[in-house]
């Protein structure tokens, strides 16, 4: 799992990164894949003490990066197909997952609730 979620977070061969930056496209099925990997793979490491540095410096520059990127009007003219809501739905489903990795602490009572929420875009949202 690490290797793709490194693959991901280093803009490798198909990934939601490369497709948005290069590509001018957000691709729906991409972006829930990376959501679930940065998932994940917190849960995977949940009760470790140290963060790997490589990995938490391709969380940040996603969060901070994917925001600002497809925020700006000449992004959004080329990708009409989804809503503004539907954005503002990705970015905080991705400020969820990010946060959750910097912080260990998930704030919901359901364990679960990431996933369920990831589920819940990609169904509402899915082609």
């Amino acid at each position: 799992m690490n290797k793709l979620l490194i693959d991901e977070l280093e803009a490798g061969e198909n990934s939601f990164l490369l497709d948005i930056r290069c590509n001018i496209n957000w691709d729906h099925d991409k972006f829930v894949n990376l959501v679930t990997l940065i998932n994940e793979y917190t849960e995977s490491i949940k009760t470790c003490i140290q963060l790997d540095r490589q990995i938490a410096s391709g969380i940040w520059y996603i969060f901070t990066f994917v925001q600002d990127w497809t925020s700006h009007d000449s992004f959004r003219n080329n990708n009409t197909r989804y809503s503004i809501d539907y954005y503002n739905e990705a970015y905080d489903l991705l400020y969820e997952v990010c946060n959750y990795f910097f912080t260990g602490i998930l704030n919901y009572i359901d364990d679960n609730f990431l996933k369920s929420e990831i589920d819940k875009f990609n169904d509402t949202y899915a082609s």
